[in-house]
């Protein structure tokens, strides 16, 4: 069984039961030319602690890190930690604290999408701390409720037709993603409009 379905699984079995949180069934939707990302993550949010190639989680480590908190104040539960699989190196990465995160380069999305700073909102939690040897990739298994944000990556310009933002409901039973109202078109390609 891949590792990636195995954690929802566990995830899944973990907080559905206590009604604390219901978790997206799918990603949020991919626009092409687009990316997309969370200002401030829901209570119950979960992100995958995933190890770039030649590390691994250490084994007393958790598989995840969980938004959790109350309404006054929300914070990220459990550390990620990767050490090398090499048996020669021992060191560990651990998930820095919030004054050492200000000083780690910014993930990949967060320098493509640039929106206005993270917002502080009661029952989220800001985006987490990058641990030493994070995978590129992050992976979150986002809530009902939870709002992303799309913006057009370089070199392509947005048409909206809407807020170009998504947001997973609960309906009839089952989660979805509402569809952003964003379409980027190349910045070359002429403006249909005067």
């Amino acid at each position: 069984m891949e590792p990636r379905v195995l954690v929802w699984g566990v995830i899944t079995l973990i907080m559905v039961p206590g009604g604390e949180a219901e978790l997206c069934d799918d990603d949020p939707p991919e626009i092409t030319h687009a990316t997309f990302k969370a200002l401030a993550y829901k209570k119950g949010t979960t992100l995958n602690c995933e190890c770039k190639r030649g590390y691994r989680r250490i084994k007393s480590g958790s598989p995840y890190m969980l938004c959790t908190g109350n309404s006054s104040h929300s914070s990220w539960d459990n550390k990620c930690q990767c050490m090398s699989t090499a048996p020669w190196h021992t060191t560990r990465g651990v998930t820095p604290q919030p004054e050492e995160q200000k000083e780690r380069k910014i993930t990949e999305m967060q320098n493509q999408v640039q929106p206005v700073d993270q917002v502080s909102l009661p029952g989220h939690c800001r985006e987490p701390p990058r641990w030493e040897h994070e995978a590129a990739e992050r992976i979150y298994h986002f809530v009902v409720g939870q709002t992303v944000h799309y913006q057009c990556i370089q070199g392509y310009r947005a048409l909206q037709r809407g807020p170009a933002q998504s947001v997973c409901e609960m309906t009839h039973g089952t989660t979805r993603w509402t569809w952003p109202g964003l379409k980027c078109v190349d910045e070359m390609e002429p403006s249909q409009f005067p």
